[in-house]
């Protein structure tokens, strides 16, 4: 999908890094507060911790698994009239 760099959140936020800082944060100075806020990892056996290399692990996996393709952009003619839209048929169903 077409878009900008400055549409983006900071590498940062993209790899999970301030999550984990912030995880190892809480754990060191609100243990009871690290165990419930992140309490749905800790069930699945995922250190808060280790969220960065859990997000690039998977950014790999699913960037090996299916291969991106540039389809060419379609350039319309400027004098080109867009084409009208069907009228859909509106009403409840009874």
């Amino acid at each position: 999908m077409p878009h900008s760099e400055e549409a983006l959140p900071p590498a940062e936020k993209l790899s999970g890094k301030h999550i984990a800082d912030y995880a190892a944060k809480l754990k060191k100075e609100k243990p009871t507060q690290y165990k419930k806020l992140f309490s749905g990892y800790i069930a699945a056996n995922v250190s808060p911790e280790e969220l960065s290399k859990l997000f690039e692990s998977t950014k790999v996996r699913i960037l090996s698994n299916s291969p991106v393709e540039k389809k060419p952009v379609e350039q319309k003619d400027k004098d080109e009239k867009p084409k009208p839209k069907k009228a859909s048929k509106s009403g409840a169903a009874g």
